[in-house]
């Protein structure tokens, strides 16, 4: 089992999009870079869809994510990072793989309702990033999603205790009739993980947890992979919400360490 990653919006709000392939009519651009996963931007030819993302000034980024996309079981991507926008084609400093990387782990594309895909890599500090999908064989004809995220992920030192939970929150009312018949009125449903942490560092806790806590709070969003190496339930344990719920502050357990629970409720399509 490998440790959690928590991965912040926040280098995302900052961001702004310079450049991208051809996109459809009322699907655009823009539109990754609202955490509303449902508002989606739609690359007309899936082969060679691609956005450059300029954030600003050199950042250091451990992750990068594809979320709420509809990627097809043979589709790949590709993640450069560049001191120029001309280098991210030209000479790259970070390169995740000329081949394209999969969308889908060793055990191929899940039956799952929404899809996410993520790289997780050593720390890379550029100002400019390009992603590259490779998707010729989408059965849509095109290449969509919701919203894309670059982060300095949190991946602690010491993984979430047990006790852990993962399921579903289903908020449609149910009325009940004077003779007792039930009529429910159906909404979506959605995930919630609550993770509790115990005997985590100081430094690790307040220059990680603290941090995406103060950035983020309750409504910026986050993307939770519960365990990076789990190919068989990978998709059921990664999720894109916010730490929704999330109240209590971080406690001292004990010298030097701390505990603290999240609880995170995902964002609906």
């Amino acid at each position: 089992m490998a440790k959690i990653i928590i991965a912040g919006g926040q280098l995302m709000d900052a961001a702004t999009l310079e450049d991208s392939s051809a996109l459809a009519a009322n699907y655009p651009l823009a539109n990754l870079l609202t955490l509303q996963p449902g508002e989606r931007a739609r690359f007309s030819d899936p082969s060679a869809a691609y956005v450059v993302i300029d954030l600003g000034s050199a950042k250091a980024v451990t992750f990068a994510a594809v979320i709420a996309h509809n990627g097809g079981a043979a589709g790949e991507w590709r993640v450069r990072g560049a001191t120029s926008e001309a280098n991210l084609t030209g000479a790259p400093g970070f390169d995740s793989g000329s081949g394209g990387v999969s969308f889908w782990p060793a055990s191929g594309k899940p039956d799952a309702d929404v899809f996410h895909s993520f790289m997780s890599f050593a720390s890379q500090t550029f100002r400019w990033w390009r992603l590259d999908i490779d998707d010729a064989a989408n059965a849509d004809g095109y290449f969509e999603a919701g919203r894309i995220m670059l982060a300095s992920a949190w991946a602690p030192d010491t993984n979430f205790e047990f006790g852990a939970g993962l399921g579903w929150l289903d908020p449609s009312p149910v009325d009940i009739g004077v003779a007792g018949h039930l009529f429910p009125l159906k909404r979506p449903t959605h995930r919630v993980q609550t993770l509790p942490f115990r005997m985590v560092s100081a430094a690790d806790c307040l220059g990680g947890i603290y941090e995406l806590q103060r950035l983020r709070g309750a409504s910026g969003d986050i993307f939770v992979v519960l365990d990076p190496a789990d190919d068989d339930h990978l998709h059921r344990r990664m999720l894109h919400g916010l730490m929704h719920g999330t109240t209590a502050p971080l406690s001292i357990q004990f010298f030097k360490n701390y505990s603290f629970s999240l609880r995170v409720e995902e964002l609906l399509v």
